[in-house]
Order: structure tokens, then sequence, then C-alpha cells
């Protein structure tokens, strides 16, 4: 049995940053390895959603959320009941409170969302394959809780841009690539001649391959097996190597 046969892993997410959640669920469903099966603004619509699918194997929650009615402890515990599925928690700040409670109820990872960026799929099999996951602005408040609950723990570098990659490259390849809009509609967009997109297209799967990312984060994908476009996508949001 090869990872690839576990693909796609089954994801719920729920952010009540409405922008945040969208974002995520399109780089989620945009990979080949995962897919969601969850996507809701509230904490009790994920509940009572969970109790509605066969199964998931990851929880992607939101920790600054409106509590009132499902403080985080609650909200963390009732989550464990439902399945054997693990649990990232996505901060926007992150705080050695929220941090805290989420170690102490037992979560497997915790993430920061400016950290993360577009390697929340990388992140996610990380996650997925590695008890314990941090991103980088997690690290201090990790020191200065002076526990160890956790033990030993794995930081995901904070992805950044490739940086061979001009803004127009990048613009071009960000809608045509990830958004999937024709090639004379990113035209009309960036005030370009068709051609130019396709060029600036072709430059950014040249690039891609010799990319600063750490295809460890691949998790055993043969990227011959996808096309052009999807091996520069998958290459695109890999973390840097360290």
């Amino acid at each position: 049995m090869t990872l690839e046969t576990l693909f796609p892993l089954r994801i719920a997410i729920f952010d009540d940053d409405y922008y945040a959640l969208k974002w995520n669920t399109a780089l989620v469903m945009r990979d080949p390895r995962t897919t969601v099966v969850i996507e809701t603004l509230n904490a009790g619509d994920l509940i009572q959603q969970m109790d509605e699918v066969d199964a998931i194997d990851i929880v992607v929650l939101d920790m600054e959320y409106n509590d009132e009615k499902w403080p985080l402890p609650l909200l963390l515990n009732e989550i464990k009941s439902k399945y054997q599925a693990k649990i990232i928690c996505l901060s926007q700040y992150g705080n050695q409170k929220i941090l805290w409670t989420a170690i102490e109820t037992g979560v497997d990872s915790f993430l920061i969302k400016d950290d993360v960026r577009m390697s929340i799929v990388p992140a996610l099999m990380k996650c997925m394959f590695t008890k314990h996951v941090i991103s980088p602005s997690i690290k201090e408040l990790i020191r200065d809780l002076s526990t160890e609950i956790w033990g030993e723990y794995s930081v995901i570098p904070k992805w950044i841009p490739n940086p061979e990659m001009t803004p127009q490259i990048l613009t071009a390849f960000w809608m045509r690539v990830f958004f999937g809009m024709r090639s004379p509609i990113v035209a009309e967009e960036m005030g370009v001649a068709n051609g130019t997109v396709d060029r600036y297209v072709n430059l950014a799967y040249g690039i891609l391959p010799n990319n600063l990312g750490d295809e460890d984060y691949l998790f055993g994908l043969d990227l011959d097996k996808y096309s052009a476009e999807d091996r520069a996508f998958l290459l695109f949001t890999l973390p840097p190597s360290n």
C-alpha cells in the first residue's frame, strides 16, 4: 500500500471568518490529496454535520471564534468524541491561553494562518503523518509554556512564494492555475495580450521544478501522474526547504 491509496483525505473545516474559510476550502479542494466533507462558519453546525458524515480524517479548527455557546474546551472534547480524526488548530494570532487549552485538550497540531498561507495542504499532510506539528510563530509560545505535554514536535517552515517568480508571472499563474480563469480573461484583467499570459504561465512551469520547496511534503505523490498544471500547483504550495 502506498500513501496515495489513502487519498483523498477527508477534511472538515470550521472558521467563522468567511474569507479564511473559502480560501482554505479552495486550496483543499484544488489539491488531489484532499477533499472537503464539511465546510462551516458555525461551531454548532460543525458538530451537527459531523454526525451526518461517515468518516473524517482531519478537522481544521479556527481558534478565534465566538465561543458563547461552544467554549473551546467543550468544542474540542465534543469533536474528539465523534471520530478518531486529527484536530489541527488554526489561529490568526496565537496566544498562550488558547495554545495551552488546545494542548491540554489533546489536539494534534497548532498552526498560525499567516505562517501557512498557500501551504495549508502540505501542512495538513505533515500533521496527518507526524504526531505534533507547529508553525514557526508558535515555537516561542511553546517554550514559554514550559510544558512537556507534547514532548517532541515538528516545525513546518513558513510558506513564501518562489522568489524567481516576478509579480507578473505570479499574477498570471495565480489566476490561471489556482482560480482556473481562461487566458483571455486573465489577459484582460492584467492588461496584456493572450499570448503573454500563456508565456508567463509556461515560465512558471519552468521555474517551479527548480523551486526551493521541500518535496518531502509531497508525501509519496508521483508527480509524473499529474498534468503540468497540477504539478505546478503542488510545487507552488510546498513550504521551503530548511
